[in-house]
């Protein structure tokens, strides 16, 4: 994944740059998906699905739900992954 850093170019004007990929220190472990997975559920039901627009709009609520549920389901997989014997049967 890319990763954009903000400073200054040559001239001194404002500038994004974008840096080389950062190689993940754990690759491939479900906790280091688990952990990156956990931000964007969490700003998505904050920031999206809290908002008083999306909550009182059946259509949008329905929606937002539909999502966040999506995103949890995702890193319930990821925690069985881990730990199979907590599935249910």
């Amino acid at each position: 994944m890319p990763v954009l850093t903000e400073g200054k170019d040559e001239k001194g004007h404002e500038a994004r740059r974008e840096l080389e990929c950062i190689t993940d220190p754990n690759p491939g472990t479900a906790f280091e998906v688990m952990d990156r997975a956990s931000a964007p559920i969490a700003h998505f039901d904050h920031f999206v699905a809290a908002h008083p627009v999306v909550r009182d709009d059946g259509f949008l609520a329905k929606g937002a739900a539909v999502i966040s549920g999506l995103m949890y389901q995702l890193y319930n997989e990821l925690a069985l992954k881990i730990a199979p014997e907590k599935q249910k049967q």
